[in-house]
């Protein structure tokens, strides 16, 4: 009864009052929700996205850098990866080599050497494993730095039966 009386004596100008503060609220919530878009796109710009792909058939294993910002000092972690085979089960451990740099949008095999039982295998043997890749799932852990020298580290995990790497994280170092 009270709420409905004090409606009734609110003048134009009251009323003037509250629809502009109504206003004014919802584009203060706007424009916050922009200033997030445009730090998320700003952030986007410098952090070079890395991704990387299973390739049966080239046997190999590619990097991409999928952003408009060059990637430099990319370092791979070692993989630990344990494959089952015929019932037997067979511990590797995959080294990488490390990249210079990435241009943008760039895409290049990885070099890699395959140690069983800490010592290296053939390389003829180190291609002949790309294909059980794709039945395992496993995660790459990569550093590396934009050319304004910010570090990053990005985790990408494969799937079972996936040959795309799904990008987990991208982690400031800085």
């Amino acid at each position: 009864m009270e709420i409905e009386k004090i409606l009734f004596k609110l003048e134009f100008k009251d009323w003037l009052i509250i629809v502009t503060l109504t206003i004014l609220v919802i584009c203060l919530i706007q424009i916050r929700r922009l200033k997030r878009i445009i730090v998320q796109e700003v952030r986007r710009r410098l952090i070079p996205e890395i991704v990387l792909e299973l390739d049966v058939n080239e046997r190999t294993i590619f990097i991409k850098n999928q952003s408009a910002m060059l990637a430099k000092d990319i370092k791979i972690e070692d993989v630990e990866l344990t494959l089952v085979d015929y019932g037997f089960a067979m511990a590797f451990s995959l080294k990488f080599e490390g990249l210079d740099f990435l241009k943008a949008n760039e895409k290049s095999p990885l070099n890699f050497k395959v140690f069983k039982a800490g010592e290296e295998c053939m390389p003829s043997e180190a291609k002949r494993i790309v294909p059980h890749l794709v039945s395992i799932p496993f995660k790459i852990k990569i550093n590396y730095s934009n050319i304004e020298n910010l570090k990053f580290s990005c985790l990408s995990v494969k799937k079972v039966g996936a040959k795309k790497f799904s990008l987990i994280k991208i982690e400031s170092l800085n």
